[in-house]
């Protein structure tokens, strides 16, 4: 039995080859740096806000707290929708790539409204692996504490060290069952079960 060596100086080559041939390759890494630098930018910007207005002395604890929380969900919002774009990018030049066609600026765009449901349900499917589980067991151990106290802070333990074990898993599971979703995504003609 022969076994082929793999030549990595070839393969180096080559795909600096491709590279010089198709450079719109890095295009979403840019695209996904500049959102960074104008999020960052932005999340700068408020930090000085909140400290000038919490060193102020006419201003209230609870509505520096609540400026505090209100930035906090609108940056992580639109990190979220930004992650969510050069996520979908990615995905387009990935089907544009294995069904060697040649992509372009506008083929990037037109991916994010492409993928951008089908992304938004995977995403979806991972939170909800995670929050029913967690709400279940909440709901148990809830139960537990208004029957009796100590018996709830007991089964709240039990079930406490249950879900981290089930995060672990999910971990795992969420890591093995969504590794190969891009590819069959951007491959497969049939419409997809998610």
């Amino acid at each position: 039995m022969e076994t082929t060596k793999i030549q990595y100086g070839e393969l180096l080559k080559k795909s600096y080859a491709d590279f010089k041939q198709n450079p719109i390759l890095f295009l979403p890494l840019l695209y996904g740096l500049i959102f960074m630098l104008i999020i960052g930018s932005v999340i700068i910007g408020e930090y000085f806000l909140y400290i000038s207005l919490s060193l102020s002395l006419e201003a209230n604890m609870l509505q520096i707290v609540l400026l505090g929380i209100i930035f906090f969900i609108i940056d992580f919002i639109v990190f979220l929708a930004g992650l969510a774009i050069i996520t979908t990018m990615y995905l387009g030049l990935l089907a544009k790539i294995v069904n060697n066609k040649p992509v372009s600026n506008s083929d990037l765009w037109q991916s994010v409204k492409q993928y951008m449901w089908l992304y938004l349900k995977i995403v979806m499917l991972r939170i909800l692996i995670i929050i029913v589980p967690f709400i279940i067991l909440g709901i148990i151990a809830l139960l537990f504490f208004l029957i009796s106290q100590t018996a709830g802070l007991i089964i709240g333990a039990i079930l406490f060290v249950l879900f981290i074990l089930f995060l672990l898993a999910a971990a795992i599971f969420m890591v093995f069952a969504f590794l190969f979703i891009p590819p069959i995504v951007t491959t497969n003609k049939s419409q997809s079960a998610i």
